[in-house]
């Protein structure tokens, strides 16, 4: 596959990503607001006897925070308006590769058994690259198999960008 080939594929700019993506308005934050949460505390109403999803939401709420606070470059957060466990993410490609100045584009869902299970990541336009299929599911062994209940968030984004760079690459 040359650079010439790569360009034939379908590619998308951040500015038009919501034009050229069937979303539902209602359900998605707005990207282009800025999101302020405060990092002391929270105030998230619960069931007394609903404690496992108050340990998931808190778990969820301080993975956010943190990645809002302390963001990686070249990465872009937005979790779905009522549903703190599906996220968009958006990650720009990076500079000296074939993917320079291209955005790409995830979804992430929190299963209910978070953090015991691992987060489902997805590429909404797959790239070509030897550890995605053709539906966008990512299969690298941090997300599978190696995967533990303690590892971040942003330490399983991290490993993904180095994925995209590195096909080779295979070690947490």
């Amino acid at each position: 596959l040359t650079a010439k080939d790569f360009n034939r594929f379908h590619s998308i700019s951040i500015n038009n990503l919501d034009k050229s993506i069937e979303i539902k308005e209602d359900k998605l934050a707005d990207p282009n607001t800025t999101v302020i949460i405060p990092s002391d505390r929270f105030i998230v109403s619960f069931n007394d006897d609903d404690f496992e999803m108050q340990n998931l939401l808190k778990r969820i709420i301080r993975e956010l925070t943190i990645l809002i606070t302390e963001p990686l470059p070249n990465v872009k957060v937005f979790p779905l308006k009522d549903h703190l466990n599906c996220w968009r993410i958006l990650i720009k490609g990076s500079d000296d590769s074939l993917y320079a100045n291209k955005w790409f584009y995830l979804t992430m869902k929190l299963p209910d058994e978070y953090p015991h299970h691992y987060p489902l990541f997805r590429f909404v336009y797959p790239p070509f690259h030897p550890n995605i299929n053709d539906r966008g599911r990512i299969y690298i062994d941090l997300l599978d198999q190696m995967y533990r209940s303690d590892m971040s968030i942003r330490k399983l984004i991290e490993y993904i960008i180095n994925c995209l760079q590195n096909p080779d690459f295979d070690s947490p």
